[in-house]
Order: structure tokens, then sequence, then C-alpha cells
């Protein structure tokens, strides 16, 4: 629960910083790129995983909030939570290519 704690704040502080500099959409305005289509792709590209993301974690943080027992302890939705974890993290990380 605590990395959905820590997941959480982490998404809140970059959308109030988001919406402090007027949204994804005005900053992008502000780039010497403004207007190429290569531009505007990614942006949505990079939206479209990002909200993914977004729902993939909640999905899988309130179905485990179920499936585990509490304390949690290894059982047989482990291996499915692992794999779900682990196609989580490689969508963080197409955000860094």
């Amino acid at each position: 629960m605590s990395l959905a704690i820590v997941l959480l704040n982490t998404f809140i502080a970059f959308e109030v910083g988001l919406r402090i500099r007027g949204g994804i959409f005005e900053m992008v305005a502000m780039s010497p790129f403004a207007g190429i289509q290569f531009l505007n792709a990614t942006t949505w590209v990079y939206l479209s995983v990002a909200i993914t993301t977004i729902l993939l974690w909640l999905g899988l943080i309130g179905v485990s909030a179920v499936r585990f027992t509490n304390p949690p302890l290894l059982n047989r939705f482990s291996r499915v939570h692992r794999g779900w974890g682990m196609i989580n993290m490689m969508t963080i990380g197409v955000h860094w290519v």
C-alpha cells in the first residue's frame, strides 16, 4: 500500500505541475517544434501511455487489495500480480524513451 501512496503523490505532483504550466498542450505550443506533426503525434502517444499506465496501476492495486491477505503473503495470485506489475513498469519505461 505504501507504493500506491508514493505513486499517487507522484502523480498528483506531476499533474499539479502540468496544470500550473497550462497543461501539456500549452507546453507543447511553446516549443520551437510546435505545429510539427511528429511532435503532435508523440504528444498523443505519450498521453495514451500515461493514461493507460495510471489505469493499470489502479486496477492492479484494487485487485491486489482484495486478493492478498493482510499482511500480504504469497499465494496463487502472486504470479499474476508480478506479471501485471512488470507490464506496468514497462509502460513507465516507455515514458523515458
